[in-house]
C-alpha cells in the first residue's frame, strides 16, 4: 500500500508498532458505542502515540520507543468543531480541512453513506464506523474488522492484532529470502 503518500499518517507510521485508522463520526449512532469502546480499551493506558500538539506539549516528531497502537481518526463529521469535539484526547486525527481526509477514504473505499457520491466511492467497501488496522513497517492491512474485535475482545483485540502483525512480518520476510 502506498501510504506513504499520506504525509498525515507519516508520524503514527513512524512511531507506532500499529496504526489503527477509526472512520467514525459523531452524527453516527453506530458510531458511538465503538468510540467509547475504544477510549475505555485504550486511553490512559500509557499503550497510545500521544498526538502531536500545536501547543507544545508534544512536538517530537520521532519518538525514540515505539508505541504499541496509534488511533487516526478519520472523520465524516459535519464541521471542523464536531470532529474536534469528537475526537478522543490521545487520537491522533486527520486534519478537518485536509485534502487527505477524503483522500485516504478514498483510498480504503470507506465512508458514510451520504458521503459516497462527493467522493465517487462506489462500491464502498466499508461504512462508518471502521476500523482499519495496518502495520506500521510492511504498511499492510492486518484486519479491517477491528469495529468487531473489540466489540468481542476489548482491549485484548490489540494482543490479537499484535499477532497478526508478527504473522504478517513473517510471511514478508519469507517472500523476502
Amino acid at each position: 500500500l502506498p501510504l506513504s503518500k499520506f504525509s498525515t499518517l507519516s508520524y503514527a507510521l513512524e512511531n507506532a508498532d500499529i496504526v489503527a485508522l477509526y472512520f467514525a463520526a459523531s452524527w453516527c449512532p453506530m458510531s458511538t458505542p465503538i468510540t467509547k469502546a475504544l477510549d475505555v480499551a485504550f486511553s490512559g493506558k500509557g499503550i497510545l502515540l500521544p498526538p502531536l500538539s500545536n501547543d507544545g506539549t508534544n512536538t517530537k516528531i520521532k519518538h525514540e520507543k515505539r508505541h504499541r497502537l496509534a488511533i487516526v481518526y478519520i472523520s465524516s463529521d459535519s464541521s471542523e468543531e464536531e470532529m474536534t469535539l469528537y475526537a478522543k484526547q490521545e487520537w491522533n486525527v486527520v486534519p478537518y480541512e485536509s485534502s487527505e481526509r477524503n483522500e485516504i477514504k478514498r483510498h480504503f473505499s470507506t465512508c458514510a453513506k451520504k458521503e459516497m457520491d462527493d467522493l465517487r466511492i462506489n462500491p464502498r467497501k466499508h461504512e462508518i464506523p471502521t476500523l482499519i488496522l495496518i502495520d506500521s513497517l510492511t504498511h499492510g492491512v492486518l484486519s479491517t474488522s477491528g469495529v468487531e474485535d473489540i466489540k468481542k475482545n476489548h482491549e485484548k483485540a490489540l494482543d490479537e492484532w499484535a499477532m497478526m502483525e508478527q504473522l504478517a512480518r513473517s510471511m514478508e520476510e519469507m517472500i523476502m529470502v
